[in-house]
């Protein structure tokens, strides 16, 4: 079986220790990627791509292309549409610079790929696992902290709690994300026939883990106005995927999301921003905003309450999810009021107020591509 090819594409934001562990692991892949495209937004890109060619020169045997670029723009969906447009492979792999791969993760997403002869796959995530590859060394770095509802595996696992982890807590991505098609499409998770195998359907994908075919990523880029960690950009984005196609899991493919602290926003922004983000999906794209906006607020009510309870739970005292959700409650009457000419400024804008951020935190002068041929590169 010919398979296809594959670009690794990662954003980055100074997490350099856990990225180079990221690198290693794709050149080390059982089918290595015909590129590793960087786009990095950080205020260190000629030192940390010192240190990614470094690795490169370190890996025997042969090398794929290195793309390190630096990013125009402080946006994580920027940074993905940028690898976007300088990638060659037939599959993108837009995992987070702290996703770390398993030796065989690659070969096993591209054999599903490859088995799809009717390419019925738009796209499709590799299952994230408690293990940490072998061959990573992640001593050093600092993970996120998480409170007792971010690691009750136990509840979300339980048949008989797992309403609760998805309608009360909700944990589940459908759980955020407001359809806006016309009709509205939000597929039940389901087993599927794809030639000779059967995969797991999903309505949405997580970012830190999504494949996805070039040609679906081109016809359906991330949403540019987002800035920053832009949470819940997976979400739109995998949502178009699936006019395209499916969206399916890829059960015998793993990684290890580290889930690095470094690079993060405060807990408090990531919330408001994500739930202002959610608004702008519907502002912006609805084809029925009369439907979509009571929807998003029925939905917002109960966040505000899951909030108020995982903070609870986990003894964040200082209830910094619960008053994230308040905090969004006025920009997003804002979202709607505004109106879809002018919109992306506009929305930039909010965000950058929410971030305290001024236009010097966003945007620098373009840097040129740095591309290193993999005739280049020498073990």
């Amino acid at each position: 079986m010919t398979l296809p090819t594959w670009s690794h594409c990662i954003p980055t934001l100074d997490r350099i220790d856990i990225l180079e562990q990221a690198v290693r692991l794709s050149l080390a892949q059982t089918s290595p990627p015909l590129e590793i495209i960087i786009i990095d937004a950080g205020n260190r890109v000629d030192d940390h791509r010192a240190r990614i060619e470094t690795v490169f020169a370190e890996t025997p045997g042969p090398k794929p292309r290195l793309l390190y670029i630096a990013s125009p723009v402080r946006s994580l969906t920027a940074q993905r549409n940028i690898a976007t447009e300088h990638a060659q492979g037939d599959i993108l792999f837009f995992f987070d610079d702290d996703t770390l791969m398993f030796p065989d993760c690659a070969e096993n997403v591209l054999r599903a790929y490859a088995a799809d002869a009717d390419q019925r796959i738009a796209a499709g995530m590799a299952v994230n696992t408690p293990d940490i590859p072998g061959a990573a060394h992640v001593e050093d770095a600092d993970r996120k902290v998480t409170g007792n509802i971010g690691t009750a595996s136990g509840l979300r696992n339980h048949p008989a709690l797992r309403w609760v982890w998805d309608h009360i807590f909700m944990m589940s991505a459908p759980s955020h994300f407001i359809p806006y098609d016309d009709p509205p499409r939000l597929e039940k998770p389901e087993t599927v026939a794809v030639g000779p195998m059967r995969l797991l359907r999903l309505p949405l994908l997580s970012g830190f883990s999504t494949t996805v075919r070039a040609s679906v990523a081109r016809a359906e880029p991330f949403d540019p106005a987002l800035l920053s960690y832009s949470p819940a950009e997976d979400l739109d984005a995998s949502y178009r995927y699936s006019r395209h196609g499916l969206n399916v899991l890829f059960e015998d493919a793993r990684v290890h999301h580290f889930e690095a602290a470094s690079g993060r926003i405060k807990r408090r922004q990531a919330i408001t921003l994500g739930l202002m983000n959610l608004a702008a999906f519907v502002a912006k794209k609805s084809a029925r905003p009369g439907r979509d906006i009571p929807a998003y607020y029925r939905r917002y009510l109960r966040r505000v309450l899951a909030e108020f309870l995982k903070d609870l739970l986990s003894r964040r005292f200082s209830f910094p999810q619960f008053l994230g959700a308040l905090s969004a409650f006025r920009p997003t009457i804002a979202i709607f009021r505004h109106g879809r000419e002018g919109f992306d400024d506009w929305y930039r804008a909010q965000q950058m107020r929410v971030l305290n951020w001024t236009t010097a935190t966003i945007t620098r002068a373009s840097a040129p591509v740095s591309e290193t041929p993999s005739s280049a590169i020498k073990g």
